[in-house]
């Protein structure tokens, strides 16, 4: 990974040394690409996932920790349960629609049409598509995506899972950093209605899911009960 980190940092801008901050940081914790297996799709995903993403903080967490972070953590997260590099690539650009000026028939064009699937299925605005009001609220956003996910695949369903542990586990570490009011502020829904929507996401992975990663979730939302209460 340290090829990668060198050549995509040449570049960018000295603003964005954070992205390759947490590049290294990933890299370190797992020596060689422990889980992730470098194939060249593999980091030109990373590379593109750099690019978008640049100047993107998490916002779950007290300092400012790059975005990419998450994105490799997720990817990580589903290798430990597949090779399959198409799902390891959707991982790595599950947030790159939502959150970024790209589109799906880019993500097509650039790494196939399986990951934009995975990636389409992931989203929030798959799940959105049939809704008359585009200025859905935040629970009717829920909702359908939890609608959706009782119909998606396995592979997005790995995705989502890898997802929502990561996001867990990132505010969890926010609310030691910065308690309760802080950490939550940050968020366009309260505490009670977050817990709401992790557990709603939980029983559906429970269901739908066979995988470790689900019971790391489940483990993680009775850990980490104590976030959700002032």
């Amino acid at each position: 990974m340290a090829d990668i980190i060198q050549e995509t940092e040449r570049g960018l801008r000295a603003p964005d040394k954070a992205y390759f901050e947490a590049l290294r940081r990933r890299d370190s914790q797992t020596p060689g690409g422990a889980f992730l297996h470098l194939t060249p799709t593999v980091e030109r995903a990373i590379r593109t996932a750099v690019r978008l993403h640049r100047g993107q903080v998490r916002k779950g967490r007290g300092r400012k920790v790059p975005y990419i972070s998450h994105l490799l953590s997720v990817a990580e997260l589903v290798a430990t349960e597949t090779a399959d590099e198409e799902i390891i690539v959707a991982a790595i650009m599950h947030d790159s629609v939502e959150d970024c000026d790209y589109t799906f028939e880019r993500l097509e064009a650039d790494f196939g049409r399986r990951v934009a699937q995975i990636v389409r299925e992931t989203s929030e605005d798959m799940a959105l598509k049939d809704l008359p009001d585009e200025k859905a609220t935040w629970e009717e956003r829920k909702v359908m995506y939890i609608d959706h996910l009782a119909r998606a695949d396995r592979a997005a369903l790995l995705v989502c899972c890898a997802d929502k542990l990561h996001n867990l586990e990132s505010t969890a570490l926010g609310y030691q950093e910065l308690g309760f009011d802080a950490i939550w502020s940050r968020f366009n829904a309260p505490a009670d209605r977050q817990l709401w929507y992790y557990t709603q996401i939980a029983d559906v992975l429970k269901r739908r899911l066979d995988s470790p990663l689900v019971g790391r979730l489940l483990g993680s939302l009775e850990s980490n009960a104590r976030i959700f209460r002032r």
